[in-house]
């Protein structure tokens, strides 16, 4: 009896035999979407064919209910659809995919429900933990459910809940899910309103609570979720949402453009609800590279609608509070990344007003780096956004356009040079040939100038009048103060750029300057009724403008949030102000009315109408600086020709002191006016100092020279910090003023400058006296080293003598260095400036408390605060660099030598600072070494303050390791034996020998210490630049020559002979007539091979010896000197140059024979017949 074949088995054999419907089922499996496409299609059309009718309608149980219900081609096509979404073989699971969402959707009588029961059935879950099959089932099931809502079948609402819980699920067990879990959930409630959300949450406990959790237990997905349900969400789960900020009205659905989702965008991106999202918006990166859907859903957001303009306080919130701190300022890549991608995605939306909100400085700076940096990891991107930059420089949008330039002009940099070169080629390349790129404000002439002015002027109104219900909290008291608008922020920088060019007119120039001047310095005072014009009333009107002034209009209107742009505008105003000052007038031009001024004088005009009044001092508190202003106009009617530079360098600081006083009154001391005052009067005016006499002081003792007074202030007015101010307009008419007046430096004003760098060499500890000692103590360390190793050569064997005369040699070149510390030269009279610790701070009392808080650390900050000690080190030097261009013969100049070289040593150590030790060593060897010393010499040196000099000098020349300091020791060395040689014929005896015997401990110091590093090049220097110091160094010298403790220093001691002996000083021959039997052994030891063993030291020695000959004969005559045996040396030069010909030494037989042939037969026959000199008697 032949089996029986159940129908569906025979539907499916006949399945089997048809290759057609069974292909469709391996291209699923395609890498192409044409080729999917294709064949779900006709898979589904063939399926479709098989079932005639539609099921029964009725609750099924599992999936294999489900199955039954269709024939059995449509069965088997859904079961295998169904296992085939957690396959990974190639493009499998998304073709499956489409063709179980074209069939469900096409297959009568199927819901949603019995979907649901064919994955359960049919995708089985894997029975064990396994990463891999876990992985397939989990992206099985969430392609399956995006199938399902895809295919749009009828859903109950538990079926809803039950497939919102399954994706959530998966995101929990799989992170990389998340983001498709969420997409396919908005699209499962798209169709839903408010009552059926509210029924779908009741239903799915999961998704209730994910949109109630906390912002740290949430995540990015589950922001996207609630923004996309926010229209439909019941107004309590929105309350209960950390995710959502609370009492703000609903989007409309869609986010179409309208007042509702206006204010529910402003009330997201609001400040303080952007804040706490922080974290969820950070960890979108963990998608890098791609972007995640998050932000493509704020940026619908942010701009919703077709053809809507992006709210520039939402876009600011965005951009200040998320990308720039927390993108742009990461340390990772992907967050950096982001931050370009965004910027790509909002610049086509972006208009002139909000663009520079985008184009921060941050974000440009991080632009140029990594656009200039080829090899930098986001270079690619980088360059995207440069191209970007350049086509929108160059496109239709001109308003754009310029602002773009000024953002990228205000940051600088090459990447500006890179945009501008772009536009320029983009233009040049357009239709026609011409350039229609705006490539920088400097581009636009006088008219469009003014229409930025007037434009920019108006945003700043604007960006600050509008104030939010933030602005509003945070006016209230204890809040954080109000913050500038960007827009605003953007529009000043524009203004302060534009009125910098050349073509902008005078009017917009003062336009500017007063509302800089308005914003920086005044807020609105009491209004007042306008009075009715009158004669005359139109004149005083100009001098003291009232509130129907623009500028002033622009202050009221500017309200809280424009208090918030005073440090910006003032720090602006006052650089473009000094900017101006400086700019030199074109030839033939008419000099415009001084800046400065005009300005002062309208801001005075403004408090005294009444209208304003100022913001950071009381109304009564004028001026500190009128004393000085009034002293100054006196001065500018009495000045002569010479006086009027000196006039016009005062009245710059003065007018500069007081905009700074008016932006921050803490910034000037109230006694740098009047200090300044008596400088005027004392120096410029006719009643000063020279016709009063001197001045009384504060306790009946004579007042300060008027040039020590003005170099305390400049001191105290460099030392000043002046933060948020900037602090370069300041310092550089502080710098003027000195310079003026550097001809008129006294020894006291010269000492305040050497002190800072020698008080303060050693760090802030020694601005109150506390380091004294520490380089004292290090230099009697080394000189005791030097002590013990002489000790130890002499035990070695060395003779006694020799030990004895290197020690003696060391005590004289080290015995007062260490006392001569770069803290102040060791003792009191050591230094040349003959200060006690008393004096030490003889400068002002207020410059000495700011040295204090620097000790202290500037906010307990030690390093800060030696930054600030070196910048104010590196001012002081710029002084001396004045001081020595305009008085360079002035006899105070030597005594600043050897404090500049103690602050070079300690600059140059590895705590110390390389900016400061190289600027120190270039003003030493450019520019002091190289002044000629005057009649004066080293007069303004006492004897003893000058040998302290040059054994200070001598000693960092002799044993300093750096080279640098070594190399200007050795300058300044012989730099003041160039100023004491005029001593010599001056007759000033006790400065000529302190001299003399330094530079004869300077020779003994090179031929008895093993630690010198003094060599040939130091003396050549010397005698070459003070060759009257030969005949005085050679007794020394010829001593060595044959006596020293080794061959080498014996050979550097004929070498040194040798340059004393060319130096054809008149007083060399009677020296070495008066040194008989040094020159005797001389002579005798330059023949002797056993003194010499070298050959190239022998003939050095022969050499000398045969010009000592030629020196010695022809002056003291055919005998030469008496006692000196020629026939001796004659005899032993012949046979020291037959030994040097067999050894085959040709350059010592030559000079040997050159000896010889100096020593003629007659003198070597005279001096034996002379009477020898008797010998002395030995003393008891």
């Amino acid at each position: 009896m032949a089996a029986t074949v159940p129908a569906h088995r025979e539907e499916v054999g006949k399945l089997d035999k048809d290759d057609k419907i069974l292909a469709h089922f391996w291209n699923l499996a395609s890498l192409e979407a044409e080729v999917q496409f294709r064949a779900s299609s006709d898979l589904v059309d063939a399926v479709l064919k098989t079932q005639s009718s539609a099921p029964k309608a009725g609750k099924r149980e599992d999936g294999e209910a489900v199955v039954a219900a269709y024939s059995p081609t449509t069965g088997y096509t859904l079961k295998r659809l169904v296992k085939g979404l957690a396959s990974g073989n190639a493009g499998a699971r998304q073709g499956f995919a489409l063709a179980l969402t074209l069939l469900l959707k096409r297959l009568p009588g199927m819901t949603a429900d019995d979907a649901v029961l064919l994955l359960a059935s049919y995708l089985e879950a894997p029975s064990a933990s396994k990463g891999a099959e876990t992985r397939d089932y989990l992206l099985g099931r969430t392609f399956g459910i995006g199938a399902i809502v895809q295919a749009r079948v009828p859903a109950s609402t538990a079926c809803k809940a039950e497939m919102i819980d399954q994706l959530l699920d998966a995101g929990v067990l799989k992170s990389f899910l998340r983001e498709a879990a969420a997409t396919v959930i908005l699209d499962l409630v798209a169709s839903e309103t408010e009552e059926s959300v509210s029924a779908l949450l009741s239903a799915c406990a999961p998704l209730s609570a994910a949109l109630s959790a906390s912002i740290d237990q949430s995540t990015p997905e589950m922001l996207v979720i609630a923004l996309g349900l926010w229209p439909i969400l019941p107004a309590a789960v929105v309350e209960a949402s950390p995710l959502l900020p609370s009492g703000a009205p609903r989007p409309a659905p869609g986010y179409q453009t309208g007042a509702a989702t206006a204010a529910a965008s402003a009330a997201f991106f609001a400040a303080p609800h952007l804040t706490t999202l922080v974290p969820l918006l950070t960890f979108t990166t963990a998608n890098h590279p791609a972007l995640h859907s998050l932000w493509t859903t704020l940026l619908a957001f942010l701009c919703p609608g077709e053809g809507s303009v992006i709210a520039d306080a939402a876009l600011e919130a965005l951009w200040m509070r998320v990308v720039e701190p927390e993108l742009v300022g990461s340390g990772s890549h992907a967050r950096k990344y982001l931050s370009i991608t965004l910027f790509l995605r909002l610049l086509p939306h972006l208009t002139a007003d909000n663009v520079a909100t985008v184009l921060s400085p941050p974000f440009l700076r991080f632009l140029s780096t990594n656009v200039s940096q080829r090899k930098a990891y986001l270079h690619a991107s980088a360059h995207r956004c440069e191209l970007a930059l350049v086509a929108a420089l160059s496109g239709d949008d001109a308003d754009l356009a310029l602002a773009v330039s000024l953002a990228l002009q205000r940051a600088g940099g090459s990447l500006w040079d890179r945009v501008r070169a772009g536009a320029k080629s983009a233009g040049a390349a357009a239709p026609g040939g011409k350039a229609n790129a705006i490539t920088g404000v400097q581009s636009l002439d006088a008219a469009q100038l003014a229409e930025l002015v007037e434009r920019q002027v108006a945003v700043i109104s604007s960006a600050c009048g509008a104030l939010t219900l933030d602005d509003e909290e945070a006016g209230e008291e204890g809040a954080p103060p109000l913050e500038a608008p960007a827009a605003a922020t953007a529009a000043l920088e524009s203004l302060w750029a534009a009125v910098k060019q050349e073509s902008a007119t005078e009017e917009s120039r003062q336009a500017v300057f007063r509302l800089l001047a308005a914003l920086a310095f005044l807020e609105p005072g009491q209004e007042a009724p306008t009075p009715q014009p009158t004669r005359g009333s139109r004149a005083k009107a100009a001098a003291k403008p009232g509130m129907e002034d623009p500028t002033m209009q622009t202050l009221r209107a500017a309200g809280a949030r424009g208090a918030a742009l005073r440090p910006l505008a003032a720090a602006r105003l006052i650089a473009l102000a000094d900017f101006l000052a400086k700019r030199p007038v074109a030839p033939g031009s008419a000099a415009p009315s001084p800046p400065l001024a005009d300005l002062v004088a309208w801001v005075e005009g403004a408090l005294s109408s009444g209208h304003a009044r100022l913001a950071r001092v009381g109304a009564g508190a004028l001026s500190s600086t009128q004393p000085l202003r009034e002293a100054l106009s006196r001065a500018t009617a009495s000045a002569d020709a010479g006086g009027r530079g000196r006039v016009a360098a005062l009245t710059h600081l003065a007018l500069l002191l007081q905009l700074y006083e008016w932006a921050d009154p803490s910034v000037v001391d109230p006694g740098v006016g009047p200090d300044l005052a008596d400088v005027v009067d004392r120096a410029l005016c006719q009643a000063g100092a020279e016709v009063d006499g001197p001045r009384a002081g504060v306790n009946g003792d004579a007042a300060p020279a008027w040039h020590d007074t003005l170099v305390d202030v400049v001191l105290s007015l460099l030392a000043r910090p002046c933060s948020p101010m900037p602090s370069a307009p300041l310092r550089n008419a502080a710098e003027s003023v000195f310079r003026v007046f550097a001809t008129d430096l006294t020894t006291t004003g010269l000492q305040d400058l050497l002190r800072v760098l020698a008080s303060l060499a050693g760090g802030p500890e020694e601005v109150l006296g506390e380091g004294e000692g520490s380089e004292q103590e290090d230099d009697e360390g080394s000189e005791e080293e030097e002590e013990e190793e002489e000790g130890s050569e002499a035990e070695e064997g060395s003779e006694e003598s020799e030990a004895e005369a290197a020690s003696s040699s060391d005590e004289e070149v080290d015995a007062e260095a260490g006392a001569a510390s770069p803290s102040g030269q060791g003792n009191d009279s050591d230094d040349g400036l003959g200060a006690t610790d008393a004096e030490m701070f003889r400068m002002d009392a207020k410059l000495a408390a700011y040295f204090a808080t620097i000790k202290n650390g500037k906010g307990g900050n030690a390093k800060a605060a030696a930054e600030q000690l070196d910048q104010f080190k590196l001012r002081v030097v710029t002084l001396l660099e004045y001081f020595l261009k305009r008085s360079p013969a002035s006899p105070l100049v030597p005594t600043a030598a050897v404090p500049m070289l103690n602050a070079l040593a300690v600059a140059a150590k590895p705590s110390g600072s390389q900016v400061l030790s190289q600027r120190l060593a270039g003003l030493i060897n450019s520019k002091l070494v190289k002044t000629k010393p005057g009649a004066a010499g080293v007069s303004a040196f006492e004897p003893e303050d000058l040998a302290a000099a040059l054994k200070r000098s001598l000693y960092l020349a002799s044993r300093s390791a750096d080279p640098v300091v070594e190399s200007a020791a050795r300058a300044v060395y012989t730099f003041l034996q160039r100023a004491a040689a005029g001593q010599h014929s001056a007759g000033d005896g006790a400065r000529a020998v302190a001299a003399l015997e330094s530079a004869q401990a300077a020779a003994r110091d090179v031929l008895a210490s093993r630690r010198t590093r003094l060599d040939r090049a130091f003396f050549a220097n010397l005698l070459g630049r003070v060759p009257t110091l030969a005949p005085h160094l050679l007794p020394g010298l010829l001593r060595g020559c044959s006596g020293a403790r080794s061959e080498f220093v014996r050979a550097e001691a004929v070498a040194l002979t040798q340059l004393a002996l060319g130096t054809g000083q008149a007083g060399v021959a009677g020296v070495l007539g008066d040194r008989v039997a040094d020159v005797q052994a001389l002579l005798l030891s330059a023949c002797d091979r056993g003194v010499f063993a070298k050959p190239a030291r022998q003939a050095e020695a022969a050499r000398l010896a045969a010009r000592m000959a030629a020196t010695l004969l022809p002056v003291q005559g055919r005998a030469g000197p008496a006692g000196l045996d020629w026939g001796a040396v004659r005899a032993a030069a012949g046979a020291a140059a037959a030994a040097a010909a067999a050894a085959e030494s040709q350059k010592a037989a030559a000079a040997y024979q050159a000896l010889l042939e100096a020593i003629p037969e007659s003198a070597a026959g005279a001096a034996a017949g002379a009477p020898k000199p008797r010998k002395r008697a030995k003393k008891a």
